[in-house]
């Protein structure tokens, strides 16, 4: 799980950083940080830099990992049923 934003700060790919996603202005907001790692930067031709983070931290859904379908636990399909 990760996202990618643009940026005219620089970043280099193993930087660890603290990510408040989603983010919200209001002044009661609770917003949560959450661990990430860049992964991935990218030269834009405008002189801005693309960068790739994945989360470390859990982001509220416990999500499958190997060789299942990558869906993430506890999530209703279509038939209605829980997984």
């Amino acid at each position: 799980t990760g996202l990618y934003f643009i940026t005219t700060m620089p970043y280099s790919p193993g930087l660890e950083l603290l990510i408040v996603y989603p983010y919200w202005a209001t002044q009661d907001a609770f917003n949560k940080e959450y661990a990430a790692r860049v992964v991935r930067t990218d030269s834009l031709l405008d002189g801005t830099q693309g960068v790739a983070v994945q989360f470390t931290d859990a982001l509220g859904r416990k999500v499958v990992h190997g060789a299942g379908s990558g869906v993430p636990q506890n999530v209703r399909r279509e038939s209605g049923e829980e997984s």
